[in-house]
């Protein structure tokens, strides 16, 4: 995303629907051609040259490997949008972070633990998330908390 190139490649794929994300250590793509065949750019923009690779086991390896990258990476464009909550859901989802109960964040942000409750739901519903935690991790990946 630093290069224009790159940034741009991106958004015509984007709009294409396929989906990017991005680790900030990690400024490289690679595509899969099958189960034994990848292809690994040699620079963050893949425009010198690519490593092609015909290796069934180290295509696998590079495959897992990859995924567990994707699980972690931020969706490039979810990055960049504003955060949806009111002050007091963000209030409440820092709270959540540092693994504070409902009554703490009631008592902490002055309101009753119901009206807690509901603010919690309607930030697991904005997330996707089904848990307190998988919410925490959502939002980390969205850059909503640091």
């Amino acid at each position: 995303m630093e290069v224009p190139v790159g940034a741009k490649i991106m958004e015509i794929h984007a709009q294409a629907g396929d989906e990017a994300r991005i680790l900030p250590k990690i400024g490289m793509k690679m595509k899969l051609a099958d189960e034994a065949i990848a292809l690994l750019p040699l620079t963050p923009t893949g425009l010198s040259g690519a490593l092609l690779i015909r290796s069934s086991v180290v295509v696998g390896a590079l495959r897992e490997y990859f995924e567990l990258l994707w699980e972690r990476a931020i969706p490039v464009w979810a990055a960049s949008k504003q955060v949806p909550l009111t002050p007091v859901q963000t209030q409440i989802l820092g709270l959540l972070a540092q693994g504070a109960s409902d009554e703490n964040i009631a008592r902490r942000v002055g309101l009753g633990v119901t009206t807690v409750r509901r603010h919690i739901g309607a930030i697991r519903d904005e997330l996707g998330a089904e848990t307190r935690f998988a919410a925490g991790v959502a939002a980390v990946r969205r850059g909503w908390l640091d």
